[in-house]
């Protein structure tokens, strides 16, 4: 293999490695969004049934939405973590704050 086609490759590793970031990072705020709809009406199921307002049933997602939305978010994850192990091999600096098990950790308010 000639320098320049090693060349090509390290910049391929780390393109792709920005593009599978992009991509896990919308599918990761496309999940999020569920968050609020299901904790208010989880909340209100442990708690109160009567205090549940048709409002937030509504808001409360549709099940295959939810289920295309973490199908969506895993295969991007995986994509993104072999991107990683590809970068990392070109010796790319990818940042333990950059894996996907990071970024997904909720942080203080």
């Amino acid at each position: 293999m000639t320098d320049q086609e090693k060349d090509l490759l390290q910049l391929q590793a780390w393109k792709q490695y920005q593009a599978s970031r992009s991509d896990f990072l919308a599918c990761k705020a496309k999940l999020q969004k569920f968050r609020e709809p299901m904790r208010v009406l989880v909340e209100k199921l442990v708690v109160d049934l009567l205090e549940i307002s048709e409002q937030e049933v509504l808001a409360f997602p549709v099940r295959d939405s939810f289920v295309d939305a973490f199908e969506e978010f895993r295969a991007a994850a995986r994509k993104y973590e072999d991107a990683i192990d590809e970068a990392r091999k070109f010796d790319w600096p990818v940042l333990p704050a950059d894996e996907p098990a990071s970024l997904c950790r909720l942080r203080p308010r």
